[in-house]
């Protein structure tokens, strides 16, 4: 530590916000003289800590001033379709709300990178919809980007239902409908076309559009940082609205999201019935299927496996045992294996009322909107994690009947997953499931740190470093965009990594 340069102190006004001296802290980390020095409440490890959460979110800043510094088509309402859409029921107050700050992009010039937040029924697709046309009736094209092809289609069967009284021209983008292929270039190129829904494949280099004003990026968090930018980058800085029917943490807000501008809708329509959650053992499972003779409705029942497993039930063997108790007919199987035209004549079978039950993996957890389903039986319950379990519940309770949902759980249980249980069992609101998901699994679990970009995180955790998120976010805002802040950014980082290993 004789050899070791006197680092500048880089954050402003350090010593007001009580700080251990930035190369105090190097030194004590790299020579502790107690047991107290290694802790991680340690004042040098704190000071570190922070320093660590501030960098990333200097660069998060920087993300949003390159974004921002370019120019963008100024968007103008003209209620030229706006007027068309007869919708039968009432935006709530946080929808209108997240429009108006959502034209406010659109008007300001500068190219919006937003991120729409909702719990599971929110009404965020309909938000998205009026924002697409604004867009159309500015003259330019929309790309809608989904994860999952069953996802895509289920949009594009929604858009055309809200589009329906209005004159505008809706297609969707399959890798399997090659053939249609050529044509669908055409007319993108041409400008005929002017929403395109699909999954992250139409954004390929010869996907070309004839003035793509607006992408809709739905469940944002399969993107990370990196990839969001250069999503960006490729279209040529257009207007990005990502959505997320998982509600973000405010301190994974700060950290994770500090690129995008954040809107929130928290209430959902009062039309809306609540789902009543049960958490059943299977020691009851014949019981529950003798219920589920008399129930009304269609059911979901999801499975954590595909194929034969010595501990999991799998899908095909859960299919095979209710057929011999609802026959053949009444029971139909879906995994992601199979192949996508498969897939889809299975769920337009389910959403004509075909048949009664839908045995699932998990491909069925985002977005899939059956209004007559309103059961789900989550089975091997113990093993999915909260915001899984939350999204798979999201699938019933869409309409104005009341829904059920069954976590049917297979001992042994750990402390843990009982845990999970009961939080899905006390609430339904996505909010506080996120908070306790952060605090169950950590930001990094969550994320995916290699998409996200958290893998170079060495000190900092969000779910245990809220209070430390907060004051660098404030002093991340108080701080003048310049060469020696980029510059002591980049020592940071290399000294950081020099610590840990």
């Amino acid at each position: 530590m004789k050899i070791a340069p006197n680092i500048p102190e880089w954050i402003p006004n350090a010593q007001y916000h009580e700080l251990m001296p930035f190369s105090e802290a190097l030194r004590q980390a790299h020579n502790p003289k107690t047991l107290e020095d290694l802790s991680p409440e340690s004042s040098a490890r704190m000071r570190l800590t922070l320093d660590e959460l501030l960098a990333n979110q200097v660069r998060l800043n920087k993300l949003r001033s390159v974004v921002k510094s370019h120019s963008a088509p100024i968007f103008k309402p003209t209620e030229e379709l706006l007027k068309d859409l007869a919708l039968p029921f009432e935006l709530t107050e946080d929808q209108k709300k997240c429009l108006e700050e959502i034209k406010n992009d659109l008007v300001s010039g500068k190219p919006m990178n937003r991120l729409l937040q909702g719990d599971v029924g929110s009404g965020k697709t309909i938000v998205a919809f009026i924002s697409m046309l604004i867009a159309l009736e500015n003259h330019t094209q929309v790309a809608f980007l989904a994860p999952t092809e069953i996802l895509a289609l289920q949009h594009y069967h929604t858009l055309l239902s809200l589009g329906k009284n209005i004159d505008i021209t809706i297609d969707f983008m399959s890798s399997q409908n090659r053939k249609l292929r050529q044509t669908q270039i055409e007319r993108l190129k041409n400008g005929h076309t002017q929403i395109l829904v699909g999954t992250h494949a139409i954004l390929e280099e010869n996907i070309q559009f004839n003035k793509l004003g607006l992408i809709v990026i739905d469940e944002q968090h399969r993107f990370g940082v990196m990839q969001r930018l250069s999503l960006i980058e490729k279209m040529h800085y257009p207007n990005v609205l990502s959505m997320s029917a998982t509600p973000i943490p405010r301190t994974m807000l700060l950290g994770a999201y500090g690129d995008l501008d954040v809107s929130t809708i928290k209430t959902k329509p009062a039309r809306r019935k609540p789902t009543t959650t049960t958490v059943v053992g299977m020691n009851k499972f014949e019981q529950l299927v003798e219920h589920l003779k008399n129930v009304d409705s269609q059911i979901f029942w999801v499975c954590p496996v595909i194929e034969e497993s010595e501990s999991l039930v799998n899908v095909n063997d859960r299919c095979d045992s209710l057929r011999k108790v609802f026959g053949t007919h009444d029971v139909c199987v879906l995994h992601g294996k199979m192949k996508p035209a498969e897939k889809e004549e299975i769920m337009n079978q389910f959403r004509n009322n075909e048949f009664k039950i839908l045995v699932s993996t998990v491909v069925i957890e985002v977005g899939v909107d059956i209004p007559n389903a309103n059961m789900i039986i989550i089975e091997h319950a113990e093993r999915f994690g909260l915001a899984q379990l939350h999204q798979l519940r999201g699938r019933v309770g869409r309409g104005d009947v009341a829904a059920y949902c069954v976590l049917l759980y297979h001992n042994p249980v750990s402390a843990v997953a009982r845990k999970r249980l009961q939080i899905m069992k006390d609430t339904a609101d996505g909010f506080i499931i996120s908070e306790h998901d952060l605090q169950l699994r950590g930001a990094g679990d969550i994320l995916g740190k290699e998409q996200s970009g958290f893998a170079s995180l060495k000190f900092s955790d969000f779910a245990e470093n809220s209070s430390l998120m907060e004051m660098a976010a404030n002093i991340a805002e108080q701080m003048h965009e310049n060469e020696d802040t980029k510059l002591l950014c980049d020592i940071f980082a290399r000294v950081n990594d020099t610590v840990v290993n």
